[in-house]
């Protein structure tokens, strides 16, 4: 008998937002052997549902990981009002960091902001022409190299910093995300071979994208981008995943925002 492997942190978490999101309760049936999918549960109307999940991350990444080791958080304060995400180039000087985007984000909730992008800076029109006029808050972000921030409500009432990294590369929108997503999930083909051998009436491939997934696949869901940017909407075509899946969860364990699509009905927010 094969010997009985724990639930995986992200498994248990994709666990719990699965049974959330479906109202049903999953059980765990990789017990460590082969082809197994990791989950199965029962719909009040007998339907059997099967739940594969796997992200997509660079290994690369854990090397600038440890440069960054006790920067990123997420930190509690007592001095903010609100909590904060806030968003660097990897290249970004690591060592004091924190302190420095607490100064910061101090001025810019002083000034009664919300966020920051560095690439949308305020302009003022004169008669010599445009003139970037940072606030004296997104003077400081930009300063301690800062891209982006957002502040946002934890329902617990607390109140956190975090810092998350991201490489050079441009991120061009959700159904380029999708793309790459099923790029990578192309050299993954357990995943696919595990669905096909489990027995269900729907099969699910759940897909975790986190800080160490490339940020040109990752930008859509880590914040809410779609407010000021179309192409970070919902993607529009049917992702390119093989017929053995029924429904799609993409979901950034940071953020908890996601996409869900099932054949027939397309996508939509995860929570809608």
């Amino acid at each position: 008998m094969a010997e009985r492997v724990p639930e995986r942190e992200d498994e248990r978490h994709a666990r719990e937002l699965l049974e959330r999101q479906l109202g049903v309760q999953l059980e765990l049936t990789d017990l460590g052997g082969k082809r197994i999918a990791d989950y199965r549960f029962v719909r009040p109307d007998g339907r059997v549902g099967v739940v594969e999940v796997t992200s997509v991350t660079n290994p690369d990444r854990k090397v600038n990981d440890v440069a960054w080791s006790g920067e990123l958080g997420p930190f509690p304060v007592d001095d903010l009002r609100r909590s904060w995400m806030v968003f660097l180039p990897e290249s970004a000087r690591a060592k004091g960091v924190r302190s420095r985007i607490h100064s910061a984000l101090k001025l810019l909730e002083a000034e009664g902001k919300d966020s920051f992008d560095r690439h949308r800076p305020p302009v003022d029109w004169t008669s010599s022409g445009a003139r970037i006029a940072w606030s004296p808050g997104g003077r400081a972000l930009a300063a301690a190299e800062a891209d982006r921030a957002n502040a946002y409500d934890e329902g617990d009432g607390a109140v956190h910093l975090s810092l998350a990294t991201h490489g050079s590369f441009v991120a061009k929108g959700s159904d380029a995300s999708v793309t790459l997503i099923f790029g990578e999930l192309a050299a993954k083909p357990d995943n696919y071979d595990k669905l096909r051998e489990a027995t269900g009436d729907e099969k699910h491939l759940f897909v975790w994208l986190d800080g160490q997934t490339d940020y040109e696949i990752s930008r859509p869901l880590m914040d809410d981008p779609a407010q000021q940017y179309e192409h970070f909407r919902l993607p529009t075509g049917d992702p390119d995943v093989e017929p053995v899946v029924d429904v799609l969860w993409i979901v950034h364990r940071g953020s908890m925002r996601g996409w869900f699509w099932s054949r027939g009905s397309g996508w939509s927010s995860v929570g809608d």
